[in-house]
């Protein structure tokens, strides 16, 4: 697979989170509104039930005061949402770049590996990333320990280009080291 194929299943999982984030946050504003509403109306359900003969201009007063305090707390609730918002897409950002970074390492592997069973005139294994693992551990090119990073690595690719799943930041940056050692260790050995 390609970087431009990497890409494209990358974009696919950014507009699918994406979306339900959308969705995530109308639902959060509505229930934070419909709590506004209720407030408001029990706030007037209480006033109704008190034998208070207010004035027009008390009610009128009353009333702005009411008014007011619903557009400094609609607006708290706006602010807030976008602070979490753009504190989300940061977080989402971060976490896209770690899977890119993890997707070009994994494509420089396929490409490092490929080139030494080409150097070692073995094309036979070419389009089976288990008979490759398979064929430089068997030619001392790997150890058992890179065999295990290897296998987690293809199991975290195959999750994310496959089954759309992201995978936490620290686990893609842990991975992307271990396998950058492996490709240099492929370099060094071929």
């Amino acid at each position: 697979m390609d970087r431009q194929d990497y890409s494209d299943t990358l974009e696919e999982l950014v507009e699918r989170r994406r979306s339900r984030r959308r969705f995530d946050l109308i639902l959060r504003i509505y229930s934070w509104f419909g709590l506004l509403l209720s407030s408001v109306a029990g706030g007037y359900f209480l006033l109704t039930l008190l034998p208070i003969d207010l004035s027009e201009e008390q009610l009128w007063a009353l009333m702005t005061a009411g008014v007011g305090v619903l557009l400094a707390l609609m607006s708290r609730i706006v602010v807030t949402f976008y602070r979490e918002r753009e504190v989300e897409h940061l977080a989402r950002l971060t976490e896209y770049e770690k899977l890119n970074e993890f997707l070009a390492a994994w494509s420089k592997f396929e490409r490092v590996s490929r080139e030494v069973l080409a150097e070692q005139g073995d094309d036979r294994a070419i389009h089976s990333l288990r008979s490759v693992i398979s064929f430089l551990y068997h030619n001392g090119k790997i150890d058992g320990e890179d065999v295990l990073v290897l296998e987690e690595g293809l199991k975290a690719r195959n999750s994310i280009v496959h089954g759309g799943r992201l995978m936490p930041t620290r686990s893609t940056d842990r991975l992307t080291t271990s396998l950058d050692e492996v490709i240099r260790k492929l370099a060094v050995t071929s």
